[in-house]
């Protein structure tokens, strides 16, 4: 082959080798995914479905679930009941936002006289009551209530900030014919907190919970504090032997 046909030869080699090498740059573009944490495959570092490794939300394998300590129903007036119920998160560093919940009732015969739906916040650490007022309407006599926590809608995060609850102090009880309690809650963080949900719940000498309610603070300042109040219209069946006030706030975007 003469020197004119090898350098042609070479020419064309040359061009069919980068058209080749920008077709398959081209088809490879189109054809592969890239791996995400939400392309419902687990890929790249993931130790599950778009979960662990280098994802946001951690897998429940790798997470501590969280346990429900108690669930109670509560008569406020006759034919009415609520529910209040403790969750306990021991994951020190991870929380979930938007957590469904149901719980169901049973009478004394523990027959189901209804079920009702909730959604909670669980921040790191934290135990988080569940207050559902109305619960239940009607002539049945409540026994029973369970509370089922929905895997599938727990998704655990490392919050970027932590969450900083507002302290309570300062609980006074009024055990009357309609009892009264009142509390302090002080913000110790130096930017102001919204839309705050304490619950107070009322426990007996054996540390049953015999009553329950909330209120509502739209906005504690920064450094601030306010005085808050929980109220029935029945007197208590005993005196109160403890009154825990847990604030609930909601969990910020991850």
């Amino acid at each position: 082959m003469s020197w004119a046909a090898r350098r042609k030869f070479i020419i064309i080699a040359s061009i069919v080798g980068v058209i080749v090498a920008v077709l398959a740059v081209t088809v490879i573009a189109i054809v592969y995914e890239t791996p995400t944490c939400t392309d419902g495959k687990q890929n790249a570092d993931e130790r599950g479905i778009d979960c662990g490794g280098a994802c946001l939300y951690q897998c429940l394998a790798d997470v501590e679930r969280p346990t429900v300590r108690f669930v109670r129903p509560i008569s406020p007036q006759p034919g009415r009941y609520d529910v209040i119920a403790y969750i306990d998160n021991r994951n020190p560093s991870l929380a979930a936002r938007g957590v469904r919940v149901s719980v169901e009732l049973f009478d004394m015969d523990r027959i189901s006289v209804g079920t009702k739906e909730a959604t909670v916040d669980i921040p790191a650490g934290a135990t988080v009551p569940v207050y559902i007022p109305e619960a239940y309407r009607g002539n049945a006599v409540v026994a029973q209530a369970f509370l089922t926590i929905d895997e599938g809608s727990m998704r655990f995060y490392e919050p970027p900030v932590r969450h900083t609850p507002p302290v309570v102090s300062a609980i006074e009880t009024e055990h009357s014919g309609e009892p009264r309690i009142r509390a302090v809650l002080d913000n110790p963080t130096a930017y102001p907190i919204f839309d705050i949900r304490p619950i107070a719940t009322v426990f007996d000498r054996e540390g049953n919970a015999v009553a329950a309610s909330q209120t509502y603070l739209p906005q504690l300042g920064a450094q601030g504090e306010a005085q808050i109040i929980f109220a029935w219209n029945r007197a208590f069946s005993e005196a109160p032997a403890r009154v825990e006030v847990l604030p609930v706030i909601p969990l910020r975007e991850p």
